[in-house]
């Protein structure tokens, strides 16, 4: 791949996260209390027990995100958490919601 494929792949992908920061998806999750709410979610249904625990200790007070994310308890299920989103494919996540959302105000 020669610089010049570099660059125009590059602004390409730019391009696309620019389109994708318009879309309805992108404002949903750049508020902080809808992020909140989905994250809860997304715990309670998972099939982890660690992160159903966590949504229940979120939920009653026992602790908070900033507690669980600094435990040493929980560093193992944050660490091996972390690097899967190494792997998350960010891309599909952004042309879904350009497929499917298409930029706000449209």
């Amino acid at each position: 791949m020669t610089a010049g494929d570099r660059l125009e792949d590059f602004e390409a992908r730019r391009e696309a996260v620019a389109r994708f920061l318009e879309t309805q998806v992108a404002k949903k999750v750049s508020d902080p209390e809808r992020r909140r709410q989905f994250t809860v979610e997304a715990l309670a249904r998972n099939t982890d027990p660690a992160a159903r625990d966590f949504d229940r200790q979120l939920k009653d007070g026992t602790v908070t995100a900033r507690e669980l994310a600094t435990s040493s308890a929980y560093a193992p299920y944050l660490l091996a958490n972390l690097e899967k989103m190494k792997r998350f494919d960010y891309g599909r996540v952004i042309r879904k919601a350009l497929e499917e959302d298409g930029p706000s105000g449209r």
